[in-house]
């Protein structure tokens, strides 16, 4: 007699620590994925940011091959013009102005026989006679016919009205991102923040923005010479537990003294305080 026997398979279930195992390593792929990403997606903006500034950096060394001779002679701001007779004007901030036409000779002033302002962007630099007084205005400037990106500059020598174009002549270098490395002489430590306090120079644009620490800030600047003036600077609010790095309530409207020291960029603030500040690109 034959029996008939019936086999029944229950489907198998996942053990507990299988399905546990599964979602570990999910999390763990999802976010290695993440990473991933972010790292491709940074690189590839620090590629593109790089290749931008030094196609800006180009543009800049258009106009600089211009004036190699004067910068290398010190001269800060370099203007001429033809109205109403040929003229040539020539700053060094530090050391003399010297003023030429081609009648009336040359006239020659030193920084200590000068007083210097600015309002609503026009810069007026005037002798203690007021023989010579200097107004460069930060507006496009027509040389030829041709829009250039330089300053309307008006001279007024002896009651004779002089007006042409100029330009204030930058370091190149300025033109960059600049990461904050040390206050004073104390390293910056950057470990328990998000992003690394910063400040990037437009030239062409001659606009600033950055991050102090704790608030994004933003605004505009002039270069006069080695001395960069910082116009009014705006920010963010947030509030932070540590105060910012990089004080833009002092630097506004302030001429702040900058120089390179073995490719660093350093500003020196009138309290006698530094801020050190190394390239990214």
């Amino acid at each position: 007699m034959s029996q008939e026997i019936t086999l029944s398979f229950a489907q198998a279930s996942p053990s507990p620590n299988f399905a546990h195992m599964n979602r570990s390593t999910y999390s763990l792929l999802l976010s290695c994925f993440i990473g991933v990403l972010f790292l491709f997606l940074n690189t590839s903006c620090r590629f593109i940011t790089k290749r931008r500034i030094a196609k800006e950096k180009e543009k800049l060394s258009v106009t600089d091959t211009l004036h190699v001779a004067e910068k290398k002679s010190g001269t800060d701001f370099s203007a001429s013009g033809d109205v109403p007779e040929s003229w040539t004007l020539q700053m060094d901030l530090d050391k003399n102005i010297i003023f030429k036409t081609s009648t009336s000779g040359n006239f020659l002033y030193y920084p200590s026989d000068i007083t210097s302002s600015i309002d609503n962007q026009i810069k007026t630099y005037s002798s203690k006679d007021y023989k010579l007084i200097i107004n460069i205005e930060e507006k496009p400037c027509q040389s030829d016919g041709i829009s250039i990106s330089t300053t309307q500059t008006t001279v007024t020598c002896n009651q004779i009205s002089y007006s042409g174009c100029g330009i204030f002549l930058k370091n190149n270098a300025l033109h960059n991102k600049w990461i904050l490395e040390k206050i004073d002489d104390a390293l910056v430590n950057t470990t328990s923040m998000r992003e690394s306090p910063f400040m990037q120079l437009d030239l062409l644009k001659l606009k600033v923005n950055g991050q102090d620490g704790c608030n994004r800030f933003f605004g505009t600047f002039n270069v006069e010479g080695n001395r960069i003036r910082f116009n009014a600077l705006g920010a963010t609010k947030m509030a932070c537990e540590k105060p910012a790095m990089i004080n833009t309530l002092f630097m506004t409207n302030q001429l702040v003294d900058y120089y390179f020291k073995e490719g660093k960029l350093v500003l020196y603030f009138i309290n006698d305080s530094k801020l050190t500040f190394k390239p990214e690109f």
